[in-house]
């Protein structure tokens, strides 16, 4: 997610204001849609002792919250399984997330939804931004005027410049790259001492 042009345009907006007062995350869908022609409770996502659920599975939102807002300083929240899916890994997070910069929000992750939603909105004194990943657009509300920026995506593009970052930096010995291993770590602990913590609780 770090490589959506979204996500990207966002980074360099937050880093030309001051913080946002509170920011919401959503990444919602119907997860026997994802792989139309699997039978979605034989895969990975509906099993917790594969890694499956939401909360690993949709990963991606801690990661580019974390990258957005300075570093992830504390997860709280409730997971668990509330729908009728044929799984056994929780279909619902509902998270409240303090960044080390003072910023926090709200973390919605779910697999049961049969709307299709991914968008991050953040909340300024006096402006709103809504970073959308899958109408790949920027709406800004300021003085009651509204602007939307409009970003040409294709599904594998994020894929691609991924890898050209990875090999660049790798060909240039640079491995202190963004997202690297001791990076990413420190992500994955949190999230884990989080679901550790909480356990089962819907």
């Amino acid at each position: 997610m770090r490589f959506h042009p979204v996500i990207i345009n966002l980074k360099k907006m937050i880093e030309n204001r001051t913080n946002p007062i509170y920011f919401r995350a959503i990444c919602s869908s119907y997860l026997p849609d994802w792989r139309p022609n699997q039978d979605y409770s034989k895969s990975y996502s509906a099993k917790k002792e594969f890694g499956g659920g939401v909360i690993l599975d949709l990963s991606h939102e801690f990661d580019y919250i974390n990258w957005l807002f300075g570093g992830i300083k504390s997860i709280d929240g409730l997971y668990g399984k509330i729908s009728d899916l044929k799984i056994n890994s929780e279909d619902i997070l509902d998270a409240q997330i303090n960044c080390k910069s003072d910023i926090k929000g709200n973390l919605h992750l779910d697999y049961f939804s049969q709307k299709n939603e991914r968008k991050i909105q953040m909340y300024y004194k006096k402006e709103y931004i809504e970073g959308d990943m899958i109408k790949n657009t920027i709406k800004l509300l300021k003085n009651n005027k509204e602007k939307t920026l409009r970003y040409n995506y294709e599904r594998n593009f994020t894929y691609k410049k991924q890898l050209e970052y990875f090999f660049k930096n790798y060909q240039s010995r640079n491995y202190n790259m963004m997202n690297n291993f001791s990076e990413a770590l420190k992500t994955f602990k949190k999230i884990m001492e989080f679901k550790k913590r909480n356990g089962f609780q819907i």
